[in-house]
């Protein structure tokens, strides 16, 4: 990742092959092969690369080849948020749906 804006620039198929290696590697040896995974994400390494390559090839239908930017944080108003796969969903619902229904937090 670049320091200064944190992005990257990756394949879907690099998801793919990362997932083959995670799902072949027991839980407790996840750091080592992945070192910079955070401990709270080891046991759900495998899926979740799984869900990743799926999402951006049959999901999106990127070709597994193209190059795609990774970011950490998107600015939306004032704010830098943490990008997440449901982060644009999310924005997308909360930004341009007040007119068509309430969000209700009960």
């Amino acid at each position: 990742m670049q320091e200064l804006n944190q992005t990257a620039i990756a394949k879907p198929i690099q998801y793919l092959n990362a997932a083959k290696v995670a799902c072949q590697t027991n839980v407790a040896d996840i750091k080592t092969v992945f070192p910079e995974t955070q401990d709270r994400n080891v046991p759900y390494l495998c899926i979740d690369l799984i869900y990743e390559y799926t999402l951006l090839v049959d999901g999106f239908g990127l070709n597994p080849y193209k190059d795609i930017t990774v970011i950490h944080d998107v600015q939306y108003k004032n704010y830098l948020v943490g990008a997440a796969w449901p982060l644009g969903c999310a924005i997308d619902l909360v930004s341009s749906t007040s007119n068509k229904f309430r969000i209700s937090s009960s």
